[in-house]
């Protein structure tokens, strides 16, 4: 393995250890020897790729940032061309938003708990990124309005904002789910926020 390569692999392992200590033990309280413990390295090789623990935290919240942001822009708003297809393509996109969550819940913890308490500029970075992702769903309502499914006179930017607002909340909430209840919990905010934007903004 090439020296880069050895140094990419190194700091995604720092940064998946970090996702679980920050996750067990909540930010303020870990420190840079339990990531390193949980590694089974000396700290000191924590401070090779990283500056400090924040550091870290930027980066665990860049990976979340990222992976949100490929399943994103994964489908193409204006791929839909039948209504079945506008609605199995919402669906799609809440499952797989879900998912990204479901199958590591440290997600949801780092960045909506730990992470926004820390700095200003972590804040920033979270609120560019829901600003993204509303735009994104505007894009979607466009496409929905301009082929007739949806109501002409919706405001598209607001009505953006409130499905990304459900999506958000949905994730909140899985905070406080047991790990057995989280496919029933993601799986009815699917059901009600595709039920919601369908029935709910569907031209007559």
């Amino acid at each position: 393995m090439k020296s880069a390569d050895r140094k990419r692999k190194r700091k995604q392992e720092i940064i998946n250890a970090s996702l679980e200590i920050f996750a067990r033990r909540g930010y303020h309280a870990a420190g840079i020897a339990d990531i390193a413990g949980l590694l089974g390295i000396g700290h000191g090789t924590i401070y090779r790729y990283f500056k400090s623990k924040e550091d870290i935290l930027h980066a665990a919240v860049d990976l979340i940032i990222r992976d949100m942001t490929r399943m994103i822009v994964r489908e193409r708003p204006e791929a839909s061309q039948t209504l079945e297809q506008y609605s199995e393509q919402i669906d799609r996109i809440g499952h797989s938003f879900f998912e990204l969550f479901r199958s590591d819940p440290r997600r949801a913890l780092i960045l909506l708990q730990e992470a926004p308490a820390v700095d200003e500029f972590i804040r920033r970075k979270l609120q560019r990124s829901s600003e993204m992702s509303s735009l994104f769903i505007e894009r979607y309502i466009r496409n929905g309005i301009e082929r007739g499914y949806l109501r002409l006179e919706i405001d598209v930017p607001i009505a953006a904002k409130a499905v990304n607002a459900m999506m958000f909340e949905a994730i909140r909430q899985s905070l406080q789910e047991s790990e057995q209840g989280l496919d029933d919990l993601y799986r009815r905010w699917t059901v009600t926020i595709t039920e919601l934007m369908l029935s709910g903004m569907q031209r007559a």
